[in-house]
C-alpha cells in the first residue's frame, strides 16, 4: 500500500490511489482487532489460511518478540489511507 500511495502522489494516477485504498480496507477488515472494552486497536501479525479457514496470528512467533504486539504494520495502513492535500 505504501508503494501504491507513493505512486499516486508522484503521478496522480487514480488507479494507484484505488490500490492503496483497497489494500488499506483489506487490512482494516482482516488484520485488526478492536478491543471495545479498552478502546484499543491491535494489528494481527499475519493470517494462516487453510482452505476457507483463517487463523489470526496475533504475535510474532520469532524468539526476539515472542508474545509481543507488533505495530509496524500500522504505518502502511495509515499511509495508504491518507490523501495528499495539494
Amino acid at each position: 500500500m505504501y508503494g501504491f500511495a507513493t505512486a499516486y502522489m508522484m503521478t496522480g494516477d487514480e488507479r494507484f490511489l484505488e490500490g492503496a485504498e483497497r489494500g488499506t480496507e483489506y487490512l482494516r477488515e482482516h488484520m485488526r482487532f478492536l478491543d471495545v472494552d479498552e478502546n484499543i486497536v491491535y494489528w494481527y501479525h499475519g493470517i494462516d489460511v487453510h482452505g476457507r479457514q483463517e487463523t489470526k496470528i496475533f504475535a510474532s512467533e520469532f524468539g526476539d518478540d515472542f508474545d509481543g504486539i507488533p505495530a509496524y504494520e500500522q504505518i502502511y495502513a495509515l499511509r495508504g489511507r491518507s490523501r495528499p492535500t495539494a
